[in-house]
């Protein structure tokens, strides 16, 4: 007889997730923010080498997440890699010297933070009738409005039932528009700012009065 294995909590989950992403975006995209005075003061970095830098991130993180759309890696071990990725192209901007080193960091830090990615997607089969399942699922969406759950589809929540069909809906739609943008060719994607600009004019402004 086989051991079942112990599902981690929910709270767990949450709280791995949280400090998941917290590295990703934190560190990967955001840590020359705070570096960036020293490193004009101690290495002379010029604003304009400055913005090389940040603009050789977000390239890397266009590349990484172009990459994942391509090729699909699963979800645990691209977290796992993007992680390390995270943490080893960070700590080499401190062991190099030279902008053309520091660029490559910044980029390959910008392309491991992308194997996060926003719409979660879990990485178990659920059971039907399992009692774990809402805890997981719960956990995955975190602040989201959708999860995508293998064998099932789209899990999509909302203050009610009119947000969360359109929640439902424009997973569908991306999806497809996505579906027919990969046999056109590479993708051309929003960048993060304009998606966050839509999401808040969509779910805070549009259609109120």
């Amino acid at each position: 007889m086989t051991k079942k294995q112990k599902q981690p909590s929910s709270t767990a989950i949450a709280c791995v997730g949280l400090l998941a992403l917290a590295s990703a975006m934190g560190i990967g995209r955001f840590s020359l923010t705070p570096i960036l005075p020293l490193m004009q003061h101690d290495a002379g970095l010029s604003l304009a080498q400055g913005g090389w830098l940040a603009c050789g991130n977000y390239l890397g993180y266009l590349a990484g997440a172009l990459i994942c759309i391509v090729l699909a890696p699963a979800p645990l071990r691209a977290i796992r890699w993007g992680l390390a990725g995270v943490g080893l192209f960070t700590l080499a901007m401190g062991w190099t010297d030279g902008e053309l080193l520091w660029l490559a960091s910044r980029f390959l830090a910008g392309l491991a933070s992308a194997f996060g990615g926003n719409l979660a997607v879990m990485d178990i089969y659920a059971a039907q009738k399992n009692p774990d399942t809402g805890d997981q699922v719960a956990a995955g969406l975190g602040s989201d409005r959708a999860v995508l759950l293998p064998n099932h589809g789209v899990i999509a929540v909302g203050e009610n039932l009119k947000k969360a069909f359109g929640a439902a809906m424009a997973v569908e739609e991306s999806a497809h528009v996505a579906a027919i943008a990969l046999q056109l060719g590479t993708p051309r994607t929003v960048p993060d700012a304009e998606v966050d600009r839509m999401n808040n004019f969509i779910h805070h402004k549009y259609g109120q009065r």
